[in-house]
């Protein structure tokens, strides 16, 4: 006999004929049903780490996994556990597929079941928390949101140690977890804090039914890996007071602060984040005397860039950073007296100045920003050959330079684009270096 005719005898022998199926047709669910449980456990694996997989989920850094990934991730355990007993029970047999925790908390949350059965189910796996609210439910008004961020947060708390990342993305401040009185203890694997909401209602986070000025636990939060930190201001505030050395860690390297608009936190703000490896710094929605309050506090020069958005200028202090932009400042706002200031000193570093929809300010007052910083360039202050590496100017903005102007731009910078519309104007006028217009 042949070799080919013995292999074609073998398959023959050792496998059975499969169903003939029609193209599109459905899997027969007898056959799916007669897997073996380690066959289908890791099928099951393979489509959750698809799933999750970074590229799918996450940019890191970003705020918030995209809402597609909100609503895959979401979506697995509800479909794999309603098929049947058995497959549920696989389920649970994997501490994987509860490790990734994503909760809601809108008017249509995720029942209390579910949340205790992540964190039952996760057995000793870190954990990735995130509790958010559907992307179509930010504007509506509901007072409910904090009752049912409670019951979640006090479900939570006793895992804390478990926990890499903690995200809430929240209307309401109050509906946050308080760093002083919700936090216990230390959390020694906890890289990503980010405790975000859309205003400050006033009142603060935390239990309501508690002290507001009880003391702080006896063993205070702690969190040794962090790496990046988002949180509102109130919290900020009220953690600041209360925890002093919170939360200085040698890993932070960015901090977003935003939503600070009550007028005590200045006068007892003692600390700020302290870290060698502090590289980015993002401020939103600050009230003018708490930026001031931060930016006599902060050692600008450990910074290599700094945000600041929607923030009044007014009495505070330039960062000493590489990189400085400046965001949705009001037209009404002190553009031009705040880049004054900034002397650009940083040594070893090329500056990058981005102005994002910002009209308060003139080409004037950046070219004298830009002349002041070559006479410190000229008298030894400052090593290097030029003041400002990269010029961005996008969004709105005001008058754009003039043909003298840009050329004069253009020989004190190495790269340059503005890229703004004046006011409502229907067309941009459309400047870069090099001639160049998109």
């Amino acid at each position: 006999m042949a070799t080919n005719d013995i292999s074609t005898l073998s398959r023959e022998a050792v496998m059975p004929e499969a169903p003939v199926l029609s193209a599109g047709a459905p899997l027969p669910s007898s056959l799916i049903e007669s897997l073996p449980t380690e066959l289908l456990a890791i099928i099951l694996e393979h489509v959750y780490r698809t799933l999750h997989s970074d590229h799918v989920c996450y940019s890191y850094p970003s705020s918030l996994p995209s809402y597609a990934c909100f609503t895959q991730c979401s979506l697995f355990l509800d479909a794999i556990t309603s098929v049947s007993k058995r497959w549920r029970d696989i389920a649970e047999s994997v501490p994987m597929f509860w490790s990734h925790i994503i909760i809601f908390i809108d008017r249509h949350p995720t029942p209390l079941s579910i949340v205790h059965s992540y964190f039952k189910n996760s057995r000793q796996l870190p954990l990735d928390v995130t509790v958010a609210r559907r992307s179509t439910s930010y504007d509506e008004a509901d007072p409910g949101e904090y009752s049912r961020c409670r019951k979640v947060i006090e479900i939570m708390m006793p895992h804390l140690q478990q926990c890499e990342r903690i995200c809430f993305d929240v209307i309401n401040s109050s509906s946050l977890p308080s760093i002083v009185r919700d936090f216990r203890g230390p959390s020694p694997i906890l890289s990503i804090l980010q405790l975000n909401c859309r205003r400050d209602d006033g009142i603060p986070p935390g239990d309501r039914a508690k002290n507001v000025t009880q003391p702080p636990h006896q063993v205070p939060f702690s969190c040794p890996e962090l790496v990046l930190i988002e949180i509102d201001g109130r919290n900020f505030a009220y953690a600041s007071l209360d925890l002093p050395s919170w939360p200085i860690t040698p890993l932070i390297t960015k901090l977003t602060l935003s939503n600070v608009k009550f007028p005590h936190a200045k006068d007892d703000l003692r600390t700020f984040p302290s870290s060698p490896s502090l590289s980015h710094i993002v401020f939103k929605d600050l009230d003018d005397d708490f930026l001031y309050s931060l930016s006599i506090r902060l050692n600008y020069n450990v910074v290599d860039v700094v945000s600041i958005e929607r923030c009044p200028l007014v009495n505070a202090a330039p960062p000493q950073c590489a990189h400085l932009i400046l965001s949705e400042i009001e037209e009404w706002d002190a553009i031009d007296e705040f880049l004054g200031e900034w002397n650009g000193e940083v040594r070893d570093m090329f500056q990058l100045l981005e102005i994002q929809n910002c009209c308060g300010f003139s080409v004037q007052g950046l070219k004298q920003m830009m002349e002041r910083i070559n006479e410190n360039i000229n008298d030894g202050l400052r090593a290097g050959p030029i003041s400002i590496h990269t010029l961005k100017v996008t969004g709105r903005g005001p008058e754009p330079p003039s043909d003298e102007e840009l050329e004069w731009f253009r020989s004190n910078v190495v790269q340059l684009t503005w890229d703004a519309k004046q006011n409502d104007a229907s067309v941009a006028e459309i400047y870069r270096s090099g001639g160049q217009t998109d």
